[in-house]
């Protein structure tokens, strides 16, 4: 009975005996006076881990505060002296501590403090390499402890570092047989170390311009990485990804990997690759915060201080950072909610003199709490987290300091703005200011970057990552690739819409593919190309159906395999198409990441939602979290007492003892100068100091302090040494800048103890904040691992990369693959796991032909000729490297005409799908592709200097574009405006608010580079120029976006802005080829541009792109002076060419002709309700009740006016609909506006009867007919009525 119940209270171990092992464990970890003796309690303690059936439990029994397991592990560890202890002892030890449960992500954190602890028992490492332990352990043992060095040299500096370690691992190689040495010594740059500068040239030389070009890199030379300044490392994992101060002021040029390898000094082919992705990838962010800082006079906040620490409980995320108070900016309060201003993640620097004194991360921006944080009156705060000890220690100091002064400060800036200017008292609190600014360590504040947030995820991934799955295929051109193994050798095509038609894979078909199903050629030769190569590149032209494809590949291994597949897109808008595809398949085993869905069908498969439903975490888990979140309340409050005592004023004896505990513990000689004397041991009498009262004991101390001389009545009763008179005597001499020098040291090393302790409490809560935040993700890593579908975004999937790489899926589909740089591709892929998982199938779909990857920095772009490319996607690197791909060459979005223009420039194999030759002719107009020229210069024409472009008059001619497309019936989502250039965005989108009830709608992506143009002062607000919500779009929005930001979508009608106009012939990146590609190939029915083609003809680089472009338009006649319209109800008129915006409302008011009566010229209808509403009915609809109000308003109007109205704004109606509307009206005079429509416009329809049937009715509306068209075949049948 005993043991039955001791063993139901050991969860983790069901056998009898097992309580007996446990005993000795149990008594060594929660008794501190319990002694482990020799190494048979060591092993009794070993034997106790074994009854742990969760080794997660046992990590956290360890780790618990309360017990003493650290200690255990270093008493255990003591004990080894020999290879024979090394495999009883500490290889027993990893194998309980390393395990398959204990590297799931969740406990990552907590296995990675464990093995620290391992590693740092002192001479373990030195003992096992003095004793050359590795060459005589087994061979499961040297894995073991190979794997052991290889987890932590992959997570922490120090043992990177280590030359012991670095003894080790070589020893591991030489052995042989060790599977991961190699693995391990590349981690360690080891070959490197050893070989020194045998690869490049040496430092002396560096900089020596006179070097052949064939080998010199002129960016960066070939001085290996290393000394330049304390954040410059040989190994890149050791690099800080937030810059340190000398960093950013180091004049040196970096160390930057060539593209052709010229300079790289790694030997691993893998190593090679992820250093030279980290390092452009990083430099691509630092070098913006080096330009911020140069340019910091003018972007920056003033009079920083740090004026707190706060510690946040508040869930999901616990945090410990400084608080940092500035100066508000003149001009008012700003407006938080839209400025994109120390956003989450955002790297900040405290600068003096235009240089940066320390450099900090944003940890809190908080904007909905009113006078508080970033709303305070007193100046805005945010919170910031600095990395280095030494800065920790700094700030804690200068919180103390500035405590004291700040409140007054805040309290006169606050006074001063109630003050007027003339007002004396102003000059009282101008000197107050100064004096309390004086007193505090205030700082320029720069936010050096806004979007290192996007940078960093991808960057700590790669610093975690020392292996890469189809390595030989992504590091090796040429290489041929293998079908991938997890797939049969036979596979069945989907039933539903391909048949069930059975593939062969080693003797694909693609005839037969052809003929059994609807794919085309080129379809079937890349789904062939897919399904027999690893790592697999499917080129698709616009409107080639990459998605298509892909969702069909995706199905099929769904369907033929148990193979998970992660989706990774650029874009949330091709993420949600991505998986929309899957969906409509029949897939609902999907998860979404990310919370920036659009789409309403996949609401429900938000891994957020998910996870909130799933019911709880593991009994493990949940036991940890709790210990997790107990510790981190005990931090809490050990960091609070401290700051409480950091912002007490020192005093004798506060805080917490004072001086007094200080100077007896310190410096007891001169405790004794300031003891008070109390009177004889008898009590006789007392010491009393004036008016007969007791003398305090800090009497003598705020004596000294304010400057007073010793107080010489009180020498008499003073007992000091004689010995030591003259010290006294000298010491109550000194003068008080000297006494108040001596205090200032007194107090730091008082505060620098306390100091020391907060840095501690801090680093030490952020670990446990991390590991509880990783802890608290297991709900959906469990809602992965049931996943079939996984989709995220590229920088979705690196900030979930630790999670993604527990579930380690299989497949891994890459769409827009040519616009995703390769360091988001090589974060998404899974290396080995616990479970022995890896991905096995790389699908790159994309487009190299169209835009790049965006890069910041243009010196790392292929363009700029440095070499460095890092623009170059990974599916561009492996096409131009030789790799076989397969192309898609049957388009099906463009009408030949405007497919003609890219087929000439970019894809001469581009084919036209038969379905594209039936697309309708754009209404109103004569040609459906035009471009517009004109000579009239661009804003700024003679500037050259400014970061955007803008042309008022392409944009006001743009917006009457849209504005009469709109009047012929087309919808607004029909309909997309687009320019290269942001400024000219919102011109346009602030125009297009001349048209009422019509608003712009843009992206996300375009949202936040309008706001970051308008903090830079570019701009003014667009923030109430455009809606954003799909709703609103589908309601009443006219899409309008940078050409950049629209790359994988389309429209009916494309209008677009080219902008520049001008006689230096300057066309900005419109030069670029891709980019123009891009351009050109968005439109399915119609495209018109507007643009200078002198200008464009004139261009440097330009004119090879946009040359032939032009030509080619000028045979075909498309290039017109403005836009030919056309009426929709007289088309065999001659068409009117619109050359000027103001044009538009004066030949086509309301989108027709003018063929109409002198009253009818004079109707007034408000043509905007056609525009905000979703179909032609609804249209005709609200202009015929329009019509009817604006009758009923102005009797003496001319009714057939007024129908003329509305037959112009009608164009061509769902007749069937009007007439079931106009049965339901009971207003006659309506109802005879809706008959003369019906009768004037269908003359056939079926229903005319029973329109007619009311005479009255049927009689208004034959006299219309017969009035506005005498020619019409009811004009007799209205003559003889009327008669």
């Amino acid at each position: 009975m005993r043991r039955g119940g001791y063993s139901n209270r050991n969860r983790s171990s069901g056998r009898p005996d097992n309580w007996k092992k446990r005993s000795v464990f149990t008594k060594l970890l929660k008794d501190e006076n319990a002694d482990m003796r020799d190494t048979y309690h060591a092993r009794r303690f070993l034997e106790g881990m074994e009854t742990f059936e969760s080794k997660a439990e046992l990590l956290s029994e360890l780790d618990n505060p309360r017990n003493e397991g650290k200690r255990r592990l270093r008493d255990l560890l003591s004990f080894i002296n020999s290879s024979e202890d090394v495999e009883e002892l500490l290889i027993p030890l990893l194998g309980h501590v390393m395990n398959q449960e204990t590297q799931r992500p969740v406990y990552r954190p907590l296995l990675n403090k464990m093995l620290l602890e391992i590693y740092h028992t002192p001479l373990l490492m030195h003992v096992i390499d003095e004793n050359c332990v590795v060459e005589q352990l087994s061979g499961t043992s040297a894995n073991q402890f190979c794997s052991f060095l290889r987890t932590i040299t992959k997570a922490f500096m120090e043992p990177r570092k280590c030359q012991t370690v670095q003894n080790l691992a070589k020893g591991l190689r030489e052995r042989g047989d060790v599977d991961e040495a190699k693995r391990l010594c590349a981690l360690l740059l080891l070959d490197e170390r050893e070989e020194g500068e045998l690869h490049l040239t040496p430092k002396d030389n560096r900089m020596n311009r006179n070097k052949p070009k064939g080998v010199a890199c002129w960016v960066t030379d070939l001085e290996p990485p290393g000394g330049r300044h304390d954040n410059d490392h040989l190994n890149y994992r050791d690099i800080r990804i937030v810059p340190t101060v000398a960093e950013l002021a180091c004049e040196d040029k970096p160390y930057l990997p060539l593209a052709s390898g010229e300079n790289n000094f790694i030997n691993d082919p893998v190593a090679a690759l992820l250093d030279r992705n980290f390092r452009l990838l990083r430099e691509d962010a630092v070098s913006s915060m080096r330009t911020n800082i140069a340019e910091s006079e003018t972007k920056c906040w003033k009079n920083a201080r740090i004026v707190d620490i706060h510690v946040s409980s508040k869930k999901p995320r616990w945090s410990v950072f400084f608080v940092i108070q500035c100066d508000s900016r003149s001009g008012g309060a700003s407006n938080w909610k839209r400025l994109r201003a120390f956003m989450h993640g955002s790297v900040v620097a405290l600068c003096r003199g235009g240089r940066p004194v320390r450099m900090g991360t944003v940890a809190l921006r908080e904007d909905s709490i009113r006078g508080e944080w970033l709303n305070d009156p007193n100046g805005p705060r945010i919170g910031v987290l600095f990395e280095s000890q030494e800065e920790f220690r700094d700030s804690i100091e200068e919180m103390v300091k500035n405590c004291a002064w700040n409140d007054n400060y805040c309290k006169s800036m606050a006074e001063l703005s109630d003050v007027g200017r003339n007002d004396p008292y102003r000059n009282v609190l101008d000197e107050r200011i100064q004096v309390c600014a004086a007193q505090m360590e205030t700082y320029d504040l720069v936010e050096v970057s806004k979007s290192f947030f996007a940078y960093q995820p991808i960057l700590r991934t790669l610093q975690g990552m020392d292996s890469l799955p189809l390595s030989h295929e992504l590091t090796g051109a040429g290489i041929a690739s293998q079908k991938p193994a997890y797939l049969p050798e036979e596979i069945t095509l989907p039933e539903k819409d391909f048949g069930g038609v059975l593939c062969d894979l080693s003797n694909f078909s693609v005839d037969n593919i052809v003929e059994q199903t609807t794919l085309d050629k080129s379809q079937a030769e890349a789904l062939k190309h897919t399904l027999t190569s690893s790592v697999v590149l499917t080129q698709g032209p616009p409107g080639t159906g990459k998605t298509f494809i892909g969702a069909l590949v995706a199905r099929i291994i769904r369907e033929n395999t148990d193979e998970s597949i992660l989706c990774v897109c650029h874009t949330n808008h091709a993420l949600d198409q991505f998986l929309e595809h899957l969906l409509s398949m029949g897939e609902t085993r999907i998860v979404r990441m990310g919370g920036r869905s659009k789409s309403d069908k996949l609401s429900r498969y938000q891994l957020k939602d998910l996870a909130r439903s799933k019911s709880q975490n593991s009994t493990s888990c949940q036991k940890r979290i709790k210990q997790v979140h107990a510790h981190l309340y005990q931090v809490k409050e050990s960091i609070e007492e401290i700051i409480d005592i950091l912002k007490t004023p020192l005093g004798w004896r506060q805080p917490s003892g004072g001086m007094e505990e200080y100077l007896v513990l310190e410096a007891p000689k001169v405790y004794e100068f300031f003891r008070v004397p109390t009177g004889p041991d008898d009590g006789q009498y007392n010491v009393v100091g004036r008016k007969g009262k007791k003398l305090s004991r800090d009497f003598l101390w705020n004596c000294w302090k304010q400057g007073e001389g010793f107080p010489l009545w009180l020498e008499p009763h003073m007992s000091i040494n004689q010995n030591l008179m003259k010290e006294f005597y000298a010491f109550w001499n000194l003068t008080l800048n000297q006494r108040a020098k001596l205090i200032d040291e007194w107090r730091r090393d008082i505060m620098g103890s306390h100091c020391d302790c907060v840095a501690d409490f801090m680093e030490d809560f952020s670990l446990h904040a991390e590991e509880d935040k990783t802890l608290c993700r297991e709900a959906e890593l469990e809602i992965l691992r049931s996943a079939r579908v996984i989709g995220a975004t590229t920088a979705g999937a690196a900030v979930n990369h630790d999670i993604l790489s527990a579930k380690a899926a299989g497949v891994i589909v890459v769409e827009e693959a040519g616009e995703v740089l390769e360091s988001h591709v090589l974060t998404a892929l899974a290396g080995g796991t616990s479970e022995g998982h890896s991905s096995k199938h790389l699908i790159l779909i994309g487009d190299h032909k169209q835009l790049p990857p965006k890069v910041e920095n243009y010196d790392l772009t292929t363009t700029s000729g440095n070499g460095l490319n890092l623009d170059c996607s990974l599916f561009e690197r492996l096409i131009l490297g030789g790799r076989p791909s397969a192309a898609l060459a049957v388009q099906h979005r463009m009408r030949p005409t405007i497919s003609a223009l890219i087929r000439s420039q970019t894809y001469p194999l581009l084919r036209d799908h038969e379905s594209v030759s039936g697309y309708p002719d754009v209404k109103g107009v004569s040609e459906n592709l035009l471009f517009i020229d004109h000579n009239i210069p661009e804003d700024g024409a003679d500037e050259d200097n400014t970061t955007t472009k803008s042309n008022d008059y392409e944009a006001n001619l743009c917006v009457e574009i849209v504005r009469f497309l709109l009047l012929q019936g087309y919808r607004t989502d029909q309909l997309v405006v687009l320019t290269p250039y942001l400024g000219q965005l919102l011109s346009i989108m602030n125009k297009l608010k001349s048209i009422r009830d019509v608003e712009a709608v843009v992206s996300d992506r375009d949202i936040e580079e309008l706001d970051e143009l308008e903090a830079e002062g570019n701009s003014q607000s667009p923030s109430q120029s455009f809606a954003t919500s799909s709703s609103e779009r589908e309601k009443k929005g006219v899409r309008c976006s940078s050409i950049d930001n629209y790359q994988g979508e389309e429209s009916d009608i494309v209008v677009i802005s080219l902008v520049r106009s001008n006689k230096q012939g300057n066309i900005g990146f419109m030069k670029e080829r891709q980019r123009v590609n891009v351009l050109l190939s968005r439109a399915r029915h119609g495209m018109f541009l507007v643009g200078n083609s002198s200008t464009l003809r004139s261009s440097g680089k330009g004119s090879a792109v946009w040359t032939p472009i032009l030509e080619q338009l000028t045979v075909a006649g498309r290039v017109t002076k403005g836009l030919p319209t056309i009426c929709q109800l007289h088309p065999n008129d001659e068409p009117i060419e619109l050359c000027h915006p103001k044009e538009f409302r004066g030949y086509r008011p309301n989108g027709g002709c003018l063929r109409q009566s002198a009253g009818a010229a004079s109707a007034t209808v408000n043509i905007n309700a056609v525009l905000n509403v979703k179909d032609y009915c609804s249209a005709g609809t609200n202009a015929t009740v329009r019509a009817t109000r604006a009758r009923s308003a102005h009797p003496a109007r001319n009714h057939v006016a007024q129908d003329a109205a509305i037959r112009r704004v009608h164009g061509n109606v769902n007749f069937h609909v009007l007439h079931v509307w106009n049965a339901a009206i009971g207003n006659a005079s309506t109802k005879v506006n809706a008959l003369s429509f019906v009768v004037l416009h269908a003359p056939a329809f079926p229903a005319m009867s029973d329109a007619l049937k009311s005479c009255r009715a049927a009689t208004n509306a034959l006299r219309f007919v017969a009035k506005i068209v005498p020619t019409h075949p009811f004009a007799n049948s209205a003559v003889q009525t009327s008669t």
